[in-house]
């Protein structure tokens, strides 16, 4: 419900064909998500819910959160034009092309 599906309907699409392939029941888990969505849940809401239960985070972890969530957002709101993506997040266009690659976030 709260992932901002950058692709739109085709994505949407995709991912439903590729949870019903991958399902072992006859309903679709979490497990058989793709890991774009399922990262979804890394975002800094849950991120700040975790450290008020105590959760203990490396820095490495609350960056790469953080970076994931930055990522996401510039998409979103450059309609997944990279270059323009790019050029909000202050990062070289293959710069952001690399870090979609790392975090699975590539179309």
């Amino acid at each position: 419900m709260s992932y901002h599906w950058h692709g739109n309907i085709r994505e949407l699409e995709n991912e439903v064909k590729r949870a019903v392939v991958l399902t072992s029941g006859r309903e679709i888990q979490v497990e058989d998500l793709s890991d774009a969505i399922i990262e979804e849940r890394l975002g800094v809401p849950e991120m700040e819910s975790a450290m008020k239960s105590g959760e203990k985070q490396t820095l490495k972890e609350r960056v790469t959160t953080l970076e994931i969530q930055m990522i996401r957002d510039a998409m979103s709101q450059t309609d997944s034009d990279r270059r323009r993506a790019a050029k909000v997040l202050g990062l070289s266009h293959q710069g952001l092309i690399n870090k979609l690659k790392r975090y699975g976030l590539e179309d």
